[in-house]
């Protein structure tokens, strides 16, 4: 993977587990009455859970593309 696409995955992925924490302070403090709007508390749920789907079938198409570029790799040798 070039370094590019490494940096990007991984911004991606901080990015996900920080609106997930962020989501579920925040649904803990509406629970508790200190006044935060749930709208954005499902707002930031929502943006977690489409970070974690980009984050995973990115990393499932490069983990295919490796598993494909094996065998031809070994035909080469």
């Amino acid at each position: 993977m070039d370094p590019f696409a490494h940096c990007c995955l991984y911004a991606g992925g901080v990015t996900a587990w920080g609106a997930m924490v962020l989501s579920v302070l925040w649904a803990v403090n509406g629970i508790w009455g200190v006044g935060v709007d749930p709208g954005w508390a499902a707002v930031a749920v929502a943006w977690s859970v489409s970070f974690a789907a980009l984050l995973s079938a990115s990393l499932r198409s490069e983990s295919l593309q490796h598993l494909e570029a094996r065998p031809s790799e070994r035909s080469g040798e």
